[in-house]
């Protein structure tokens, strides 16, 4: 089956620095995300997110590790996006939490926003927030997997216990994975590996 639509392929990074989180905002939206774009065709999403900020802000990264990924759809202008947010950790050693940095593209600006307000500062797609509070309380349990999708009649995506569109994975899910036998894990049993 032939179809217009398409999912658009996002890597994202999350730079901290002094408790604070940089993040991209476009003029004129109350909302903010993290720094990234468009993974390109044929392109490794690491290389894809050095290539972004060096054309948003003018400076390298260092592109460090994978911290999950989230699905995401939302309307704009009158038409509905479907994006896969892959998100890493990043350094970028140039800039300071003293100071906004300056954009290179002029429809975008950059700031520095506080962990503690993530949703005050409209921090989208919302899941981030939840996997942020995650990262900071328990890096080795977080939330690798976000989804603002609905099924169902509209219900939020559920499984394995969690709420909020959130879908709970841990290491052990993981390494399940990589061996090539999934299985589903309870949160509640998460807390004790």
């Amino acid at each position: 089956m032939k179809s217009d639509k398409a999912i658009e392929i996002l890597v994202r990074g999350v730079c901290v620095k002094a408790g604070k989180l940089l993040v991209c905002q476009s003029k004129g939206s109350a909302n903010t995300y993290l720094p990234g774009g468009h993974v390109e065709w044929n392109e490794q999403a690491e290389v894809a997110l050095k290539r972004e900020i060096k054309e948003e802000l003018g400076v390298k990264s260092v592109v460090k590790d994978f911290l999950g990924a989230v699905e995401h759809t939302f309307i704009q202008k009158g038409k509905r996006h479907c994006e896969i947010n892959l998100v890493f950790t990043m350094a970028i050693p140039e800039l300071s939490p003293k100071n906004s940095p300056e954009a290179c593209e002029d429809w975008i600006r950059f700031k520095w926003i506080p962990l503690s307000a993530l949703g005050r500062n409209h921090l989208e797609p919302w899941p981030l927030r939840k996997m942020m509070a995650g990262l900071l309380k328990a890096p080795d349990k977080v939330t690798r997997w976000g989804s603002t999708l609905r099924w169902r009649h509209g219900d939020p995506v559920e499984s394995a216990g969690m709420r909020e569109g959130a879908i709970g994975v841990t290491h052990e899910a993981i390494r399940s994975f990589n061996a090539g036998c999934i299985r589903q894990i309870d949160p509640a049993d998460a807390s004790t590996q």
